[in-house]
């Protein structure tokens, strides 16, 4: 409780959730501490459990002082499922990462579905490649029609990948907008509504429900038929606007492209990647995507 007015506040806090079909719940009720001359933050309670949030979306969480509408405080709670709609998904899928830990990552977000890593003489229904570069076999399956999800980590990574991709006639590559200047000038991604995006939040930037990492930012400069962006790139002192996530075709087969930094990392469930649950409902939402016909 943060009390500015010198005086006593009131008695009671009623601390309320809101579901995502607009149902109000009471969490609880606390005592209001007692008043302090020149203090002016008291602390109420803490380790407060909400009931089992089963739906996805967005709660507003309120307190309220002495149950007064004019007196309240607000706040979102993002409900996610990390594997959302692709969880069942049964599919072989090849896997071509320096990260030894993803396949395993993958195996227990999508657990009826066989991950292995890639073989040249394996047959795959998607290819997930975060290699440091793209094994020309990968990029002969998916001329022949087996779809290809690339989360390249880091910028020798994925500007090759463009440049693969590029001279295997997937896009014209154009170049790239660039890393971050400095930490105090900034760069940013934003995202528009796009079925990859499904169960996120979209027509945004990126901001903390992302947590995006501020190094290795970037995005790629490029056009051609059949392209189609969802999530941008820019960054200060800059007019260039780059492609951070895009679907592109190559021979009959699909394309999906992220330059994001810490997918892989946050899959992996590490804190140093882009927000874990996040990170993994986009990987998620990205391979059901390019599964789908």
């Amino acid at each position: 409780l943060i009390n500015e007015t010198n005086k006593p506040a009131g008695k009671k806090l009623y601390f309320y959730i809101k579901d995502t079909f607009g149902r109000r719940t009471l969490i609880g009720v606390y005592s209001v501490p007692q008043f302090q001359k020149d203090i002016f933050a008291y602390p109420v309670a803490d380790s407060i459990l909400t009931p089992q949030l089963n739906e996805e979306g967005k709660y507003q969480i309120s307190l309220q002082m002495d149950n007064k509408s004019d007196v309240t405080s607000y706040d979102t709670l993002l409900v996610i499922d990390p594997s959302g709609q692709a969880k069942n998904i049964n599919k072989k899928i090849g896997v071509s990462c320096d990260d030894t830990n993803f396949v395993s990552s993958l195996s227990k977000l999508l657990p009826e579905a066989h991950i292995e890593k890639f073989r040249e003489n394996a047959k795959y229904d998607l290819l997930v490649v975060s290699s440091v570069s793209i094994n020309n076999r990968i990029l002969q399956y998916t001329e022949e029609g087996t779809p290809l999800l690339a989360i390249p980590e880091g910028e020798n990574a994925y500007l090759k990948y463009a440049k693969e991709l590029g001279n295997a006639g997937a896009f014209k590559y154009l170049g790239d907008v660039g890393n971050t200047r400095a930490p105090w000038m900034g760069s940013w991604y934003f995202v528009r509504k796009f079925p990859v995006m499904e169960g996120l939040p979209v027509d945004q930037a990126m901001k903390s429900y992302y947590q995006v990492p501020a190094e290795n930012t970037d995005g790629i400069l490029l056009n051609g038929k059949g392209v189609d962006v969802f999530i941008g790139y820019g960054r200060d002192h800059d007019r260039n606007i780059g492609a951070a996530a895009f679907t592109a075709h190559l021979g009959k087969g699909k394309i999906l492209f992220y330059t994001i930094p810490g997918l892989i990392t946050g899959v992996n469930n590490l804190q140093k990647g882009m927000q874990p649950v996040m990170a993994q409902r986009l990987v998620m939402n990205s391979i059901k995507y390019l599964l789908t016909k």
